[in-house]
């Protein structure tokens, strides 16, 4: 025990020295952002020091108020805070619609769509907003045919992909309330309501005025719905819009 003890005790003394010099190598408090630690001291990142009005970041570069605005001009499209509000126009596709009685399907010819849009991101990646729909159309049955407009109002919910700095891809869903009114059929065409779910597909595009383009690929259907006369349905009618987001 007497022959450890000296060999214990030189080991320590060894040692201290190297443990003394860690503990003086810290900064006590943390550096801040853009500053590193060396021998105690907390130093500039950027060699050599930023000049006056750039401060140096994390990475060790200076930069000053416009270099931020550049970067805040590449923020990807529609990742800010806040509602956004859209007004798009375009073409209804040629679809089809189910009437029971007369229990036939009914084809439908182009139309034209005005949508308006409002989107409150929750996150950078997922937005829930509201939509309203104008759709004008033409209902055909062989030699008969009838033009028919349905308003839509629902909910949307919406995921976004980045494909740039300035675009986005965003995939959704809309569920709503749809109203259709369709003439010359009488009663048959009056106070149509039904249920809408509707696919959604969005190309954002930020504008260097601070707008968002807006191109759409999406459609409206009726699962289910009617009104005394008959059950109407139909299955997603797809339309093609473009617009812009404020």
């Amino acid at each position: 025990m007497i022959k450890v003890l000296p060999g214990f005790i030189l080991l320590l003394a060894t040692m201290s020295p190297s443990v003394l010099f860690a503990n003086s190598e810290e900064c006590v408090p943390t550096c801040r952002s853009g500053y590193l630690c060396s021998n105690g001291a907390c130093i500039s990142r950027c060699n050599p020091p930023c000049e006056p009005g750039l401060t140096c970041t994390p990475e060790g570069e200076c930069r000053g108020k416009e270099a931020k605005k550049a970067d805040e001009g590449s923020t990807p499209a529609g990742t800010k805070p806040g509602l956004r509000v859209g007004v798009m126009a375009g073409l209804v596709l040629a679809g089809e619609i189910y009437a029971d009685p007369p229990d036939r399907t009914l084809d439908t010819t182009t139309g034209f769509i005005i949508r308006a849009i409002a989107d409150n991101p929750i996150t950078p990646d997922f937005s829930m907003g509201v939509y309203g729909n104008y759709i004008s159309s033409t209902a055909e049955f062989g030699s008969l045919s009838s033009d028919f407009s349905v308003i839509s109002l629902g909910l949307t919910l919406k995921s976004s992909f980045h494909l740039s700095p300035t675009t986005q891809l965003r995939l959704g869903i809309g569920i709503g309330y749809q109203m259709t009114n369709a003439d010359d059929v009488g009663d048959f065409g009056e106070d149509i309501r039904g249920f809408d779910l509707a696919p959604i597909t969005e190309l954002a595009m930020k504008l260097d005025n601070g707008m968002t383009a807006l191109l759409s690929i999406a459609g409206f259907s009726q699962p289910s719905g009617g009104n005394d006369e008959a059950d109407v349905s139909w299955s997603p009618i797809i339309f093609v819009a473009g617009g812009l987001q404020f």
